[in-house]
């Protein structure tokens, strides 16, 4: 069950971006990165563990980054977990779009957008009680997206659709952002952690449950890739599903449906999140913690930052990249032990951040 949370939590937006992201890079490039990527979102996860146990439930991520890194720990933790949670709701404000025109094909742009925007903000601000039960529609909305494209792909697709080398040069790093974020699941952490501790569960089945959660989206991600590639004739598209066309219209409508439902349910909890981090981490008022959580993901939108791609790199490059090499840095100080692949998780933290720096402002 913690291995099942764990999974259910990380898959998410990030794999919207994982079928163009194969086609540009070459599959076999594509799929190297994503087992090595969970492989070290893996170990990013038990560190953070690691720091969660030894800090006790007293406080979260920006509170653990002022307790071992001090001031400017807890100043670039909190910088990069706002901006990012931010950016990420611009993600599926620019996503959003895709999958209403699954369902209504004449719909202006920014209607659609602006319809999902206002449909989660109201959500968001009536509270999660309300809605409790999003979490499992969201959950088997993804599920059954993943089965259907999968499932039609081998019997309508075209395997001559897939592109095994590199479009270019640039794409062999091209797939390190897009992989950090469609893998990350800090936020599970402390949910499976006080799970283990509530039934005195052996330590050694939490790293397992993390383990293995972190890697069920691999089989998850390679399933839909496929099957998105091989229904996609003209090319994949870079939101994965405005190319599928090799589907008959009621499977792109029920797609349009499913996608629409996972997507809001998504934005909402991730809201939510938010709001509660304004609120409790950062000492905002609830009014402010509200307006931010509802105006800054539009407004990033309507300012330019709508580029479906270029945001998830942004959110995975940069910030999670941050915020993974900040828990790389609490648990060394948290523990005082150092293992011999944080070198190499610093490393490839370093390359995410000044990859996606240089291609953001390029």
């Amino acid at each position: 069950m913690p291995a099942g949370m764990m999974a259910s939590l990380i898959v998410g937006a990030g794999m919207f971006s994982l079928p163009y992201v194969f086609a540009r890079s070459g599959f076999i490039v594509g799929a190297v990165y994503l087992l090595l990527m969970a492989f070290v979102m893996t170990e990013t996860h038990i560190s953070y563990a690691e720091v969660a146990e030894v800090s006790g439930n007293d406080s979260r991520f920006i509170g653990y980054a002022k307790k071992y890194l001090g001031k400017g720990g807890e100043i670039v933790g909190g910088i990069s977990v706002v901006l990012g949670i931010l950016i990420t709701l611009t993600i599926y404000l620019a996503l959003s779009a895709s999958f209403i025109h699954l369902i209504a094909p004449g719909a202006p742009l920014i209607a659609a957008v602006v319809f999902f925007w206002i449909s989660g903000s109201i959500m968001i601000l009536s509270g999660i009680k309300k809605f409790a039960g999003l979490d499992i529609l969201f959950f088997a909305a993804m599920a059954i997206i993943t089965a259907i494209i999968a499932i039609l792909g081998l019997v309508f697709g075209n395997i001559h659709n897939f592109n095994a080398a590199p479009a270019d040069i640039a794409g062999l790093l091209f797939p390190l952002a897009p992989a950090l974020f469609a893998l990350s699941g800090r936020s599970a952490i402390s949910p499976i952690r006080d799970y283990f501790s509530s039934g005195n569960y052996p330590k050694k089945n939490f790293r397992r449950a993390v383990a293995l959660g972190t890697f069920v989206p691999v089989l998850v991600y390679a399933a839909f890739v496929i099957g998105t590639t091989m229904l996609s004739p003209n090319g994949v598209a870079e939101d994965a599903v405005s190319g599928l066309l090799l589907l008959p219209h009621a499977y792109i409508y029920l797609i349009g449906v499913l996608g629409f439902l996972s997507l809001i349910t998504s934005y909402v909890f991730l809201g939510m999140e938010f709001k509660g981090i304004v609120e409790r981490d950062l000492k905002f008022p609830v009014a402010i913690a509200a307006t931010v959580v509802i105006v800054i993901p539009i407004l990033f939108y309507v300012a330019g930052l709508n580029n479906f791609l270029a945001l998830v790199g942004l959110a995975g490059g940069v910030f999670l990249a941050i915020e993974s090499a900040l828990v790389i840095m609490m648990r060394r100080a948290a523990t005082l032990r150092h293992k011999p692949f944080d070198f190499i998780l610093m490393a490839v933290f370093l390359a995410a951040m000044i990859y996606e720096a240089i291609n953001f402002f390029s």
